[in-house]
Formats: structure tokens, C-alpha cells, sequence
């Protein structure tokens, strides 16, 4: 493997044996190193490797970033694979580096951009809020400077969006507050407080993540023929059917989607599931 561009000591950009571009990284690797010099495979701790047709666009966004938010970043995605027990993508680091960066100018200006989805996001995704409060630990480590605890969730947003790899941000804080209405309507109607920690409670937000999905992607499913599931749930589970109707109704009203039979039979399965067992708002 060798040098192509030090970002700093430990930090460079390399070409590996194939010919491609990666960002490596280690104590040292690019200490006392020209162009073309072979990298010590002995001093390399991490490797990532990007996508090839946005590898300029990285490298530039990188070359602009101080080294120790790189090395940052990457303790931060370290502690977010451990965290979430999962392998996430090279490209996570470019775009994390890139919003830590911009959030240390924020800070040392004085700017505070408060994330409107702060409460959501620690209710939604907790695991992904603790990778972000683990974050700002990681950070003050590395730079004695202490970000303010609503930066935990725009860095879980982050950690949320690298799990869908094909969602754009926009798309992923879309997906929280359209959540969080939903789940509000569902909590007012049956008078609840939902069990957040229950498996029902995790199965019902992943179903709901394809449906909003499918509709901002307008992939509804085909009608189902009419005699059908729907005929017996909407009986058997008379209120969780009409909370899904309410929830159709909502998502008519503010987007224009419209909800199939087959999915307000799903949302009435999964709403009767996940309320049975919930106890009731004192």
C-alpha cells in the first residue's frame, strides 16, 4: 500500500494493492512519509474504503477537516458498531466528519442550532442516542471542548440514516416526525402509554419505517381482492381498527397518502399487539 495525501501524522490517503483509493488510519502512518512512500501495514489500525465515484468529493471534504475530528469520528463509529452490534458503511465517516466539523465552527462562533427532532430522536431511537451521548464524551477526549447535549441527536440521526443506506437525511428526519405524530395519535386513542421497550413496540416501529418509506417513494401496494383479512380484523379488533383509521386519515390529510386495505390491516394487527399488554395513562 502506498501514500498518495497526508491529512496529518495519522490520518493519509492511500492506494491499496488493487488500485484503489482508501482513507487509512493509524498512529504514525503518515509521519516522516512523501508521496508514493509504502505505508507500514504495522502502523494501520483502520481502514475505510469509499465509494469510487465520490472519492474526490471525500477526499476534499476530508483535506479540509482538523485531523483529530477524523480520528474522532472514527472512535465514534467504533463505539457505534458496539453499541449497535453491526458493521456500517466507509461512507459514514465523510459524512460524520463533515458534521462535526460543523459543529465545532458552530460552537467556537457561538452559534446554537438547536435539532427540532431532539425529543423524538431519544425517544425513537435510544440506542442510537446513546451512540450520540457517547459521542460528545469521545469528542471532549479528543479536542477538551464540549458540545451541548442536543448535538447527541443530530450525531444518532447520523447512526439512524447509516442503518438505511439508501435514505437520504431529509428523508430519515421525515421519517422520525411522521413517526412521532403517528405515535401520538396511537397514544391519545387508547388513552396509553406505550411500552417503548417492549418487542411488539420495536416491531411496530419498523413496519411503520416501510410504510412511510413506500409512501414517500409512492411503491403502494395493489388492492387486495375483496373478500379478504380486512373483513375479519376490522370486526375482531374493532378500536386498534379505528385508531388505524385515524392515522390514515391523518397521513391523508397532511401528505395526500393514501392507505390500502392491506396495510390498515397490518397497522390494525400490530397496533392490537403492541397495545394489549400496555397499561392504561393514570
Amino acid at each position: 500500500m502506498k501514500l498518495k495525501q497526508p491529512f496529518n501524522n495519522n490520518v493519509v490517503l492511500a492506494v491499496d494493492n488493487s488500485g484503489n483509493e482508501v482513507i487509512v488510519m493509524g498512529k504514525g502512518v503518515g509521519f516522516n512519509k512523501r508521496k508514493y512512500d509504502m505505508i507500514d501495514e504495522a502502523t494501520i489500525d483502520k481502514i475505510y474504503t469509499l465509494n469510487s465515484s465520490h472519492a474526490n468529493y471525500s477526499f476534499k471534504i476530508l483535506d479540509q477537516i482538523p485531523g483529530e475530528y477524523i480520528l474522532a469520528t472514527n472512535s465514534i463509529i467504533e463505539a457505534g458498531e458496539r453499541i449497535l452490534d453491526m458493521k456500517l458503511s466507509d461512507a459514514l465517516l465523510i459524512t460524520l466528519a463533515d458534521h462535526i466539523n460543523f459543529a465545532m465552527e458552530r460552537h467556537n462562533k457561538g452559534i446554537l442550532m438547536k435539532n427540532p427532532l431532539h425529543w423524538e430522536v431519544k425517544k425513537l431511537y435510544p440506542r442510537e442516542y446513546a451512540v450520540g451521548r457517547e459521542a460528545l464524551n469521545i469528542i471532549f477526549r479528543f479536542t477538551k471542548i464540549k458540545l451541548p447535549d442536543f448535538e447527541a441527536s443530530s450525531i444518532a440521526l447520523h447512526f439512524v440514516n447509516a442503518q438505511y443506506q439508501q435514505e437520504q437525511m431529509s428523508e430519515t428526519m421525515q421519517i422520525t416526525e411522521i413517526t412521532n405524530r403517528i405515535l401520538g395519535i396511537i397514544s391519545y386513542h387508547f388513552q396509553m402509554r406505550l411500552d417503548e421497550n417492549s418487542m411488539n413496540y420495536s416491531r411496530f416501529l419498523t413496519h411503520l419505517r416501510y410504510f412511510i418509506l413506500r409512501q414517500l417513494n409512492k411503491e403502494n401496494e395493489a388492492e387486495p381482492e375483496p373478500i379478504s383479512l380486512y373483513d375479519v380484523i376490522k370486526v375482531r379488533y374493532e378500536s386498534s381498527f379505528e385508531c388505524a383509521r385515524k392515522i390514515a386519515k391523518h397521513l391523508q390529510s397532511e401528505y395526500g397518502w393514501h392507505t390500502t386495505q392491506d396495510e390498515l390491516t397490518y397497522l390494525t394487527l400490530h397496533l392490537h399487539r403492541m397495545t394489549s399488554r400496555t397499561k392504561k395513562i393514570d
